[in-house]
This record gives C-alpha cells, sequence and structure tokens, in this order.
C-alpha cells in the first residue's frame, strides 16, 4: 500500500521565513539603538584667515574637522554621526601668525554642543591651517 503525501510548497515557507528575519532584523536594530555605544564623529571647524594685504592675497575660509570619540546613546550617537545639531566652530586667524587651532582652545565649545555624551578623546590635538592655506596658492 502506497501512502499519498501531499507534495509541500517551499516557496510560501521561504516568504514567510524571510518576513521573520526581516521582522527579527528590525527588532534587533531598535533594541540595540537603546543601548549605549561608542563612535567617532567628525566636528567641523571653519578658519577665518584674514589676510594682512587683500591686494595681494584675499582672506579666505578653510573648513577642516576634528575627530571626537564620544559614548552615549545609540539614538544621539546616529542623529551626531550622520550631522545633525552640530554647529562648526568658527576660528579666526591671522595669516602673519601662527596658523594653528588647537583642540584644547575649543575643548569647552565641543563638549558644551555634546554634553549628553561623554566625550572620551579628540584628535588631532591641532589642526595646521598654515599647510591648507598656503596649497591653495
Amino acid at each position: 500500500m502506497q501512502l499519498n503525501r501531499p507534495k509541500v510548497s517551499f516557496q510560501g515557507r521561504t516568504k514567510v521565513l524571510l518576513l521573520c528575519f526581516l521582522i527579527a532584523t528590525i527588532f534587533w536594530f531598535f533594541h540595540a539603538m537603546d543601548t549605549n555605544h561608542t563612535a567617532i564623529i567628525s566636528y567641523p571647524v571653519r578658519v577665518h584667515v584674514l589676510s594682512n594685504n587683500e591686494s595681494i592675497r584675499p582672506s579666505e575660509t578653510i573648513k577642516s574637522k576634528f575627530k571626537i570619540s564620544i559614548y552615549g546613546n545609540g539614538w544621539g550617537l546616529l542623529s551626531k554621526i550622520i550631522g545633525r545639531g552640530i554647529p562648526p566652530i568658527e576660528v579666526e586667524k591671522n595669516a602673519a601668525k601662527e596658523m594653528t587651532v588647537t583642540s584644547k582652545e575649543y575643548r569647552e565649545t565641543m563638549m558644551l554642543h555634546l554634553k549628553s555624551f561623554r566625550v572620551n578623546y579628540i584628535f588631532p590635538d591641532s589642526l595646521d591651517i598654515a599647510s591648507e592655506y598656503f596649497e591653495h596658492e
């Protein structure tokens, strides 16, 4: 006597399996975002280089950035990683004087804008604006 087994369609089961993986991934993502993480963000710096002699070399703005390692909630980190809510530091430097921006000078300003996070470290310690300024000549 031969048993007639019904044919099983794996196509319907595959769709259900993929849907379950999608739902599990979404739940995992939301759970992971509610925990604390460490991330490195870019903090923008705009240096306005003032020229002594406007007829020879005009004043110009150089954009640079500090990298900051911060620790905090995943949702807050995500917004900082994509650049929301980080106003650039505005710096004015005279072209005739030392053209270096140190992170120590602006650490308090950066910490004020990142007050809901713990700042682990800031790198580089200083930005050499002179190399970028004279590169454009």
